[in-house]
């Protein structure tokens, strides 16, 4: 008996391990099948079509996140334009006192000529 059954263990071992025609056809058919499942799935709720437990929640949420962000933004947006304003403002002043100080220079120029050829004439 012993025999016969070290026959059935060798027969068995010394075939080689096949996955026959069907057998693949079964796994690439399953496999594909889950693939094309998936993408469904996946596609139905970024469509919004099959909204998970807490989707609306966070949806919610973000709107509020970005209403929060457009309000800083307009008002970003307002701080800049009154800085710019109050810069141009400033550049023009600095301008005006630029062109003071100038006629300022020459007047003393011409007054310190002035009082060189008077002390020059005496």
């Amino acid at each position: 008996m012993r025999i016969r059954s070290d026959r059935l263990t060798h027969r068995l071992s010394s075939a080689p391990a096949e996955v026959s025609v069907t057998g693949r056809r079964r796994l690439l058919g399953g496999l594909g099948s889950a693939a094309i499942a998936a993408l469904l799935v996946g596609f139905a709720g970024w469509q919004g079509i099959g909204p998970l437990p807490g989707t609306a929640l966070a949806r919610d949420g973000w709107g509020t996140g970005v209403t929060g962000l457009q309000q800083s933004l307009r008002q970003a947006r307002t701080e800049l334009e009154l800085e710019r304003s109050a810069r141009a403002a400033a550049d023009a002043q600095v301008a005006a006192l630029n062109a003071e100080l100038g006629q300022l220079r020459t007047e003393l120029s011409f007054m310190k000529q002035q009082s060189g050829r008077s002390s020059a004439a005496r």
